[in-house]
């Protein structure tokens, strides 16, 4: 059970390892830039979590997320299990000998720690409702106290297996407008 709660936090953290959008989180004065993807293409699924197990992931990637990703996280029950995996990801590695800290976590990236808003704000993807979470998104990335996150995860809960194909259509529309509008963003800071 632990390793299934190992491996869903590394597809998260794998593919934000390789594709975060901006990287604001920076001294006094450093203004955010594009990070440029990687040109290899990662495949992060269940079988992520031998790569953690037998060490194929190095130090230095999983400290170069650290170091990049301020990420907010929106979930309710079901996306608990990313973080209870997480909770326990530190303890397992180490107990294997892996290097003390290094998967580490907390609001604000304190010590080092990979920087996470749990429950940026209340609700899934599919609480309230399928729509709100783009707004309460935006809202939260409007807030200056807020400018040096530069991923944003959402959970759903049960909703997804009762959507209609009306519903998932409108969810992925309104994460199509909201990737461009963050897009758009990012490249309005780059160049302002």
């Amino acid at each position: 059970m632990k390793l299934k709660f190992i491996g869903i936090f590394l597809i998260i953290f794998s593919l934000t390892i390789s594709y975060p959008c901006i990287s604001s989180h920076s001294q006094p004065g450093n203004e955010p830039s594009l990070i440029k993807p990687k040109a290899f293409a990662f495949n992060a699924n269940h079988l992520v979590v031998n790569q953690v197990r037998f060490n194929i992931i190095p130090d230095s990637a999983i400290i170069n997320a650290k170091n990049t990703l301020h990420i907010a996280y929106g979930h309710t029950s079901h996306g608990s299990q990313i973080i209870t995996g997480m909770n326990d990801l530190p303890a397992y590695k180490e107990s294997l000998g892996g290097t003390e800290g290094l998967y580490d976590w907390n609001e604000g990236g304190i010590d080092g720690a990979l920087d996470i808003d749990d429950y940026f704000v209340s609700g899934d993807l599919g609480n309230p409702d399928i729509s709100s979470w783009t707004e309460r998104t935006e809202e939260y990335l409007n807030n200056s106290a807020n400018s040096d996150v530069n991923v944003v995860m959402w959970s759903w809960c049960g909703q997804v297996s009762t959507a209609t194909e009306a519903d998932i259509d409108l969810y992925l529309s309104l994460m199509t407008a909201l990737d461009f509008r963050i897009i758009s963003r990012c490249l309005f800071y780059l160049y302002d």
